[in-house]
């Protein structure tokens, strides 16, 4: 099974890759998640509500539409059921080979040690915390 999200943006200001890049790194997302910034895929599902859940067959039939929160039961029994239906059907090997964005933002870390820019202490620290959010300041006196 694959658990993918898929970010619809409903304002302009959602719409660009770095947005939701940002997003998937602040609220530690782990899942991969399409940029659906043409609103494709939420068209293609018939969304209307946020949040959904859409949970495809193994030929890519929606089999289960939900929308809304609070469906744990119900997902829970209905992915026990059609996860023995189709276990026959399913492909075991990994056919998707993706980066968690955490080693990508290693990756980018790594680059950025392996340049010799000079900083002041305060700034290697503002670098090093990652203060990259609205909800997190750093201070430096000059």
């Amino acid at each position: 099974m694959v658990f993918m999200g898929c970010h619809s943006a409903k304002f302009v200001n959602e719409k660009g890759a770095e947005k939701v890049r940002d997003a998937i790194l602040k609220y530690e997302i782990k899942h991969p998640v399409i940029n659906d910034d043409k609103m494709i895929v939420w068209r293609n599902f018939e969304r209307k509500s946020w949040p959904g859940l859409v949970v495809l067959s193994p030929r890519s039939v929606p089999i289960l539409i939900l929308s809304g929160e609070g469906h744990r039961q119900v997902l829970d029994i209905f992915l026990s059921v059609a996860y023995d239906f189709y276990y026959d059907k399913l492909n075991h090997n990994k056919t998707i080979k993706w980066m968690p964005e955490e080693q990508k933002e290693n990756e980018i870390k790594e680059k950025k040690i392996n340049q010799t820019i000079s900083e002041s202490q305060e700034e290697q620290a503002a670098r090093e915390q990652n203060f990259r959010y609205p909800g997190k300041i750093l201070c430096i006196e000059k």
